[in-house]
């Protein structure tokens, strides 16, 4: 397999090495979050002086691993005033500036000919600080006017479906 990967040339090996570290940074930052989460709970149970997660596996060590199960055999719920598609991708779009900023951390320095960095930006502090300056658009004095709006939108029939029809046409029979 080693001799197959080296008579590839130069390019084709760079991306193949590429997609290996993004898979690679990205299952190593969800299974962070899925320990961070652990712990949380651990912490909250023992702050409520209860018992925490621990049926699954030794000492419930395999218990983001049985969430992680659980989401997938987990029916979806998408109500019915909502635009389905909006639904689905929102809290998908919320987490590309993280996984995103992955791009030009360094996780080491080189592994053979290949540098240890999905991207080897001469500007990853600026790109770094671009994908941050993204999430803090929401933040905004204006955030929860803007999200009501783009609630509003969304929805079919929502508020700015009904423009120029008068206060009598909108009201709904009771």
């Amino acid at each position: 397999m080693i001799e197959w990967f080296n008579n590839l040339d130069a390019t084709t090996q760079g991306l193949i090495f590429t997609g290996v570290k993004a898979i690679a940074a990205f299952t190593v930052m969800m299974t962070i979050f899925a320990y961070t989460v652990l712990a949380e709970r651990r912490i909250c149970a023992a702050i409520q002086d209860r018992v925490g997660p621990n049926r699954v596996g030794p000492f419930g060590l395999l218990q983001p691993a049985a969430d992680g199960v659980k989401a997938f055999f987990k029916e979806e719920m998408t109500p019915a005033h909502v635009r389905k598609i909006f639904f689905t991708l929102a809290p998908m779009i919320a987490l590309i500036p993280a996984i995103l900023n992955l791009a030009v951390i360094p996780f080491g320095s080189k592994l053979g000919d290949q540098p240890m960095v999905l991207a080897n930006l001469n500007v990853g502090i600026l790109y770094t600080f671009g994908i941050v300056s993204l999430g803090d658009v929401s933040k905004g004095e204006n955030a929860a006017a803007a999200g009501q709006t783009v609630a509003e939108i969304s929805a079919p029939g929502g508020a700015h479906s009904q423009r120029g029809r008068s206060k009598k046409e909108n009201a709904k029979p009771v």
